[in-house]
Order: C-alpha cells, then sequence, then structure tokens
C-alpha cells in the first residue's frame, strides 16, 4: 500500500525487503517530521546527507491507510 502510494506521487524509494520503506519525499526531514507528527505520525530520523529522505515503518493495514492519507496531504 505504502509503495502504490509513493508511485501515486511520482516519489523515489529504494526497494525493501524489511518492515520499513525509505523514499525521497523532497521536503526537509525535520520539517515533515514535524508536520506528520501534528498529524499523529512519528516518523524516521535525519539520515544526513540525505536531508529528504524518509524512514516509515509499516503497521496495520489500517494505520498504512491512514498514514497514506496524511501524506498525500502532506507532499500532494
Amino acid at each position: 500500500m505504502i509503495i502504490q502510494t509513493l508511485d501515486e506521487m511520482k516519489l523515489p524509494y529504494l526497494e525493501s525487503h524489511a518492515n520499513f520503506v525509505f523514499f525521497q519525499s523532497g521536503k526537509d526531514i525535520e520539517e515533515l517530521g514535524n508536520i506528520m507528527a501534528q498529524k499523529g505520525f512519528i516518523i524516521g530520523r535525519p539520515f544526513p546527507p540525505l536531508n529528504d529522505w524518509c524512514r516509515i515503518s509499516t503497521g496495520t493495514i489500517e494505520e498504512i491507510a491512514l498514514y497514506n492519507q496524511a501524506i498525500k496531504e502532506v507532499l500532494g
């Protein structure tokens, strides 16, 4: 579900075989983290020098659906 949303938004990401997705948001990760926290989501820490890349862990289907909605609102 996360990858499908990233594809729809045309955001680059690294292929993952783990419980997280690492994608390029195009927004400073500190700023994105603050905005997403206001929406109830905690995203991964900065990975300098990739300061606009975001690491998110997977969750339940319901949590992912809510996350996808929030990320579309913020970055869409």
